[in-house]
């Protein structure tokens, strides 16, 4: 079965409100908490150049020229940016979902589910999730098992455990969270093979996370922290979980079999060369693919025709325009289906 597949980064959450940050703003951000909190020190912070990328990448590995108490600290900074990351976003989502959806979202959304899309995403929020749960009418203070293609057990307290809604077999939503979620915890170990990945249940889209009562929601996360591959230009330790390695093999599986590809506000990234290599070991058995990119970038179309293939990807740049490239692309996704959403 041939299908439609969709690549998400950043933009894409951007487009949905411009208060979800670019790399470069969530640097900022991300930085200058870590500093009011005392984590890292202005000279740090000059010889990075406030790149949380390459910060995160110096972070995670092991230096020969640090001691191993070196490393070990620079392992746990790590793993307390990685979580401002996840506050940050979390608290930012919060913010979004005070107000309903762009319209555009929920058509997309239908779309999805109608043509049985696959959406392979690089974004740790989850608004996708929380706008479907407004689509299925859960907006408030519900929180709900979200089935990812790749099941991820759902931890919650016994207290609250009679508040756990699951959606039915009526709506299926195929998405790969490639890089992660704010809403998926583990121990933090650099090492967890075999290790059992949790979701915390989502809350319908008006609902605070946080409003989970506090002693409750300690008792969740107490000994976790949110498994989210930060943007660093290594990622391969990240990669160890069976869980993880199942959900970028069922996207390979996707891509391969794919007939059309829309990649929305993502500018494949030089250093990220994981991303550049599985649409290259994953190109479509099908060739000369259309690939949709869709982003106010005019400059991003040569960058891929000479990243990616030909003979495989057919690079396509009608939907590269400055203003409102993600809402053109739907509307032309809804005519395509005959306009019934």
């Amino acid at each position: 079965m041939k299908y439609n597949v969709f690549i998400l980064g950043a933009g894409f959450s951007h487009a949905i409100s411009p208060k979800m940050p670019l790399l470069k703003h969530l640097s900022e951000l991300v930085i200058k908490e870590a500093k009011t909190e005392g984590l890292i020190k202005d000279d740090l912070d000059k010889k990075f150049q406030q790149n949380i990328e390459l910060f995160l990448t110096y972070l995670s590995q092991s230096h020969p020229w640090l001691s191993k108490s070196e490393n070990l600290r620079n392992r746990a900074l790590f793993i307390d940016i990685a979580t401002i990351i996840g506050d940050k976003i979390r608290s930012i989502e919060n913010q979004i979902t005070k107000q309903p959806p762009p319209d555009w979202l929920l058509k997309l959304i239908k779309y999805w589910d109608k043509s049985r899309s696959k959406i392979l995403t690089l974004n740790y929020d989850c608004l996708i999730e929380r706008a479907v749960g407004y689509y299925k009418d859960f907006k408030r203070r519900v929180i709900k098992k979200f089935k990812y293609p790749v099941d991820i057990q759902v931890l919650t307290d016994p207290k609250i455990q009679g508040l756990i809604k699951e959606f039915t077999n009526e709506f299926k939503l195929d998405i790969y969270k490639l890089h992660g979620s704010i809403n998926w915890f583990y121990s933090g170990s650099p090492v967890y093979y075999g290790e059992q990945i949790y979701q915390i249940g989502l809350i319908g889209w008006y609902a605070d996370l946080m409003d989970i009562p506090s002693k409750e929601y300690a008792k969740i996360i107490s000994d976790k922290v949110p498994l989210i591959v930060p943007p660093t230009i290594q990622k391969t330790d990240y990669f160890q979980n069976e869980k993880i390695q199942a959900i970028w093999y069922e996207a390979g599986k996707a891509l391969k079999n794919a007939k059309n590809i829309y990649c929305i506000g993502y500018s494949l990234p030089e250093t990220d060369m994981l991303i550049r290599f599985f649409l290259e070991d994953n190109a479509p058995i099908q060739k000369h693919v259309p690939f949709y990119i869709v982003n106010t970038d005019k400059n991003i179309v040569k960058h891929y025709e000479n990243l990616l293939p030909s003979c495989y990807y057919e690079i396509k740049e009608e939907y590269v325009c400055e203003n409102q490239p993600v809402e053109k692309l739907v509307e032309d996704l809804v005519q395509q289906i005959g306009g019934r959403i």
